[in-house]
């Protein structure tokens, strides 16, 4: 079954699951079955079955913290499921149970700095870090959660991490730009929108930035505040539900607990 799920042949999966998940192998237990089975419906966008899969598993086991990670990330989906305040509670009792998985801790703290709770996300996103100090998906989240409240210096260095682990994120580098434009540093950010636009020839944002700034260079009274606002961040993984509550050209106010 799993090797049919890992080549995408999820209907030979499916059957395969189907056939042990009343009596599984040991040590897999049903709940795991369930979860594989929700997951593979999840990549087919089938969400309706896949949370029933995933309820079915927790009624074998209503703390695995993998279930509950994966009914929280169809909570944060565009299905009618979607719910962030339920997502982050199922994420906090996923994290409380495995405190090892970085993923539960990175995703609660998605949450958290969408509903600008940004304590508790500099929270997470550190457990998250102790556990995989090498991600730059983490590192560019945790740079955007600094550009929120303003503490650039803090953005710099998580973006600067973020690069040096992966430099081929185009989000990163556009982020990184428009930290730059935000200290007045409009050579900088060209440099960080050209190196987004190399790596994502098709954004538009990234081009609308690069255009606005040879605007701004040819004509320093043009007033570009009348123009349509862009994103002040974009972030790597894109959870739609978040969008929703908290637009990505929003910046909110709070600051932050060093440590």
């Amino acid at each position: 079954g799993a090797i049919y799920k890992q080549t995408q042949k999820y209907s030979q999966s499916l059957e395969c699951f189907a056939l042990i998940v009343n009596n599984p192998p040991p040590p897999r237990t049903a709940a795991d079955v369930w979860l594989h089975i929700g997951h593979i419906y999840e990549l087919q966008q089938l969400y309706d079955k896949a949370m029933e899969s995933y309820q079915n598993g927790m009624q074998d086991n209503a703390n695995n913290p993998k279930l509950l990670q994966h009914i929280a990330w169809l909570r944060l989906q565009d299905c009618p499921f979607q719910n962030v305040t339920t997502a982050i509670q199922l994420l906090t009792k996923a994290s409380e149970i495995d405190p090892s998985d970085a993923q539960s801790w990175y995703i609660l703290g998605r949450c958290q700095v969408g509903v600008r709770e940004y304590n508790k996300a500099h929270h997470a996103y550190q457990q998250a870090v102790y556990r995989d100090e090498r991600n730059p998906t983490l590192w560019c989240s945790i740079g955007i959660l600094y550009y929120k409240i303003g503490q650039y210096k803090e953005a710099l260095d998580a973006y600067s991490k973020a690069i040096r682990f992966n430099p081929f994120m185009s989000a990163v580098w556009y982020n990184l730009g428009t930290l730059y434009e935000s200290c007045k540093q409009p050579p900088d950010a060209k440099d960080a929108y050209q190196h987004a636009l190399e790596i994502d020839k098709d954004s538009v944002h990234v081009r609308e930035r690069l255009h606005r700034l040879q605007l701004a260079a040819e004509n320093p009274n043009l007033p570009l505040d009348s123009l349509p606002p862009l994103p002040a961040v974009l972030e790597p993984v894109v959870i739609r539900a978040l969008e929703h509550i908290n637009p990505l050209e929003s910046l909110a106010g709070g600051q932050v607990a060093q440590g």
